[in-house]
């Protein structure tokens, strides 16, 4: 009798991509809670997998990519982004003030 595994397969990348795919085409960011348990799952796949997912997820949305890297690299001191890399990664609301009225 083979063993049941708690692994991320192929299929679980495949969703996993198309899952972010949509949030960065609609939203343009991910949220932390989600890059984390992707983190956990590519921490304990097979190299195969993460491979996998790694190559997809350049090929099919390269702009998540840097949320995936910066997870794996933990340990690793951050370094400030340029200007230009802050500016792309962040969604602000512009406020628009009232326009005054001549009463």
């Amino acid at each position: 009798m083979a063993e049941m595994t708690d692994q991320w397969s192929i299929e679980d990348a495949d969703r996993a991509i198309a899952t972010v795919c949509i949030i960065m085409k609609h939203v343009g960011t991910l949220p932390q809670e989600l890059v984390d348990a992707y983190d956990e799952a590519i921490e304990s796949a097979d190299s195969r997998v993460n491979r996998y997912f790694y190559e997809r997820l350049v090929a099919d949305c390269p702009d998540s990519i840097d949320y995936f890297a910066e997870c794996s690299k933990k340990e690793e001191p951050k370094v400030e982004p340029k200007a230009a890399e802050r500016i792309s990664r962040k969604l602000h609301q512009i406020p628009i003030d009232e326009i005054p009225t001549d009463d």
